[in-house]
């Protein structure tokens, strides 16, 4: 209680100190967050040849499945072929795993850094905000295979394609409230990291990947307010329809990022000293 009243609840959830705290440690954000894209590479043969081939035989999978078993469609269009498909759902996952990877990592972000929490100096603000770093530059490389072949294998590349830097801001932002949530609750339970497994394998089914938003069964609707699923499906509209995304959608994403985003900065804010106890 102590630390409330010194500083007041709500100066936690000031956005402008969670814009200082990243701006103060741009470079130390860089240096980590490429540390991280680097460090599971280490030593392998093929080194950050992985970051192409594993989202490569991912797809693959999925594609064999959706496309060669259950012949799916989005039927958006009358002229939608398997190649669409396929692009779809490669746009699906590309913006899906990087919001999944925030997911699954940001649990362990303090837990395995117990000599940063002890460094009063050190702002441990920016661990989960190193995650999504590192989640950024592997989604870049994915995102970019992916416009290339729309480009050359599908409709071809539109001026809506620039809806694609908004979406992708957005999920970011969506992505490391939530990081921030998960690391710093993840200090004291440490049951939130397998449950993020299961919460990652859930979102995976519930955020359009597979289908479009037209054929969600009207029963089943709400399922319309999962923000992932908006940017799934924004995606797609921007890159393969050539479309302009919905703007009420998008300003319900917008929305929901950014209050995600300070609660979740807030959260972390306000229990980060309970973490060298626990620790």
């Amino acid at each position: 209680m102590r630390l409330y009243e010194k500083q007041g609840f709500w100066s936690f959830f000031n956005p402008l100190e969670l814009v200082r705290i990243i701006t103060r440690n741009w470079s130390l954000v860089r240096q980590l967050s490429w540390r991280q894209v680097d460090a599971p590479h280490r030593g392998s043969m093929l080194g950050f040849g992985w970051s192409f081939i594993n989202p490569l035989l991912t797809f693959g999978v999925y594609a064999f499945v959706f496309i060669a078993v259950f012949k799916g469609r989005y039927g958006v269009v009358e002229s939608e072929t398997n190649v669409d498909y396929a692009l779809g759902l490669l746009l699906g996952l590309t913006m899906l795993q990087l919001f999944q990877e925030v997911l699954l990592t940001a649990p362990y972000a303090v837990l395995q850094s117990p000599n940063y929490v002890k460094k009063v100096v050190f702002p441990l603000e920016i661990l989960p905000v190193t995650i999504l770093g590192a989640a950024l530059i592997r989604f870049s490389i994915c995102l970019a295979l992916v416009l290339v072949s729309v480009a050359v294998f599908g409709p071809g590349l539109h001026v809506t394609a620039w809806w694609l830097v908004p979406i992708t801001f957005c999920v970011a932002l969506l992505a490391v409230g939530v990081g921030w949530f998960l690391a710093a609750v993840g200090v004291f339970l440490r049951d939130i990291a397998p449950l993020t497994q299961a919460l990652s394998l859930l979102l995976m089914f519930m955020s359009g990947v597979f289908y479009s938003l037209k054929q969600i069964p009207k029963e089943f609707h709400f399922l319309q307010y999962n923000p992932i699923l908006i940017v799934v499906e924004s995606t797609r509209d921007a890159i393969l329809w050539a479309r302009v995304p919905d703007l009420g959608w998008l300003s319900y994403l917008a929305g929901a990022s950014c209050l995600v985003a300070i609660a979740g900065f807030g959260c972390f804010r306000a229990l980060r000293g309970a973490f060298s106890e626990v620790l």
